[in-house]
């Protein structure tokens, strides 16, 4: 198992221990009555206790453990006569069988209490099992070489991946592992996207070593002169004469007293390195395949072989979208459009289903595709996108000022792709497209 859905089952293990507090916490259990009972009998008096008792026995779902020892030691201590020795006190035979009943119910309680977490455990275990097992298969078919692809899908929603039908995914992964051609044509035109780069300014510290000789005082190693000091061992002759005579040996204790007597000075050199560190700023190439925008033409002249040619093409970007984290939008167009942001493949993984899943029909209108592509470029997460359009071509130009729109963009670095399916293209509206790829294998 990849580390990913490790660490998301230790948060969800982590998440599912607090439900089961909470729920635990909340949930009324089947013991509250007696529970109640037990505290209310606890009060019991001895004029009471017939009464009391007469409602333990009747009318209940519950009854405490041993009654009849107990009822027998209540009437002991009730009507005591005759017997001999001296029975308990009512209180002391009533405190221990209220515990002794409070220990039965602690330990009805804990059974179900344990029952309870058993059946939430057997539930979350089921869900969790079913959810990496229904991912890590979505994953294999969408994101195939992501090591983290079950991670990178684990926030989808219930309802979404409860009810996914991999029917389709299947037929378009295996069309397009069957198509060699195909498959190269799609990595090349996801390699071929125009790279970006940017520029990132980057903090870093060097740090250096440099040989020095470091001078210490403390070892006796070379005399290198004489100077003040109150070591004894250091002193020169001359001020250790000082003692000799009565008359100066005061002179010696004051220069002592002072730390001003003469004194060998010595000293050693050692060598060492010394640290040197330099902070510095430096700018960083960064160097990515940006986002793409995806318009495939969904029209009735698309229908039959070359429908499943071109969902194929587009199954394949969005693996490649997915697969190298690139923004994907995908547009599909007939005499209108309808729009998908495979970047959030987590909220429309159902959608793309059914956009692979419905048939191809209706007129040709690429203008209003074209100018959502130019909308879309005007976004921050778009704005350095390619433009592919998968079609026949089999369609009119593109109106003018379209045209003069696509020309500026190109002039800010986008590309336009387009891939021809087919044989019977509008070689006129080609034209415009920075890079034209051809798929005539019908």
């Amino acid at each position: 198992m990849d580390k990913s859905i490790s660490r998301i089952i230790d948060k969800e293990t982590a998440a599912f221990t607090g439900s089961v507090k909470l729920r635990l916490s909340t949930e009324s259990n089947p013991f509250t009555a007696e529970a109640k009972f037990l505290a209310d009998f606890r009060q019991t008096t001895e004029s009471e206790f017939e009464k009391n008792w007469a409602k333990l026995l009747t009318g209940n779902d519950f009854l405490p453990p041993d009654t009849g020892f107990y009822y027998t030691e209540f009437q002991k201590c009730l009507y005591p006569e005759g017997i001999h020795p001296a029975p308990r006190r009512f209180s002391s035979v009533l405190e221990h069988f209220c515990d002794r009943w409070e220990a039965a119910l602690f330990h009805k309680i804990s059974q179900w209490e344990l029952a309870f977490i058993d059946a939430m455990r057997r539930e979350f275990l089921k869900e969790l099992y079913q959810k990496i097992g229904t991912l890590k298969r979505l994953g294999e078919l969408l994101i195939p070489d992501s090591s983290g692809a079950a991670g990178r899908l684990w926030d989808m929603n219930k309802s979404k991946w409860e009810k996914l039908d991999f029917t389709v995914l299947y037929r378009y992964a295996e069309l397009l592992e069957n198509d060699i051609k195909l498959r190269e044509l799609c990595e090349k035109l996801g390699r071929t996207q125009t790279a970006k780069i940017t520029y990132e300014e980057e903090l870093f510290t060097e740090t250096h070593y440099i040989p020095d000789l470091n001078s210490e005082y403390s070892q006796k190693a070379e005399i290198t002169g004489i100077h003040q000091s109150n070591d004894l061992e250091s002193i020169i002759p001359a001020e250790i004469a000082l003692l000799a005579d009565p008359q100066t040996e005061s002179v010696f204790l004051k220069k002592y007293l002072e730390k001003k007597l003469l004194a060998w000075e010595y000293q050693t050199k050692m060598f060492a390195f010394r640290e040197v560190r330099t902070k510095s700023k430096r700018l960083k190439v960064k160097e990515y395949r940006g986002p793409f925008i995806i318009c495939l033409d969904t029209s009735g002249s698309m229908h039959g072989r070359p429908e499943t040619i071109a969902k194929t093409i587009c199954f394949a970007l969005l693996k490649i979208a997915l697969r190298d984290h690139r923004p994907c939008y995908l547009i599909s167009f007939s005499t209108g459009i309808e729009t998908l942001d495979v970047s959030n493949i987590n909220d429309n993984i159902d959608r793309l289903i059914s956009f692979l899943a419905m048939a191809f029909h209706g007129g040709t209108d690429a203008n209003t595709a074209m100018r959502e592509s130019l909308r879309m470029l005007g976004t921050d997460s778009f704005r350095k996108a390619d433009i592919i359009v998968i079609s026949d071509f089999i369609m009119g130009a593109f109106e003018t000022d379209l045209l003069e729109k696509i020309a500026r963009e190109k002039k800010r670095n986008t590309a336009f792709h387009s891939l021809v399916i087919g044989k019977s293209a509008n070689k006129n509206v080609l034209e415009c497209f920075d890079y034209v790829w051809s798929y005539e294998r019908m």
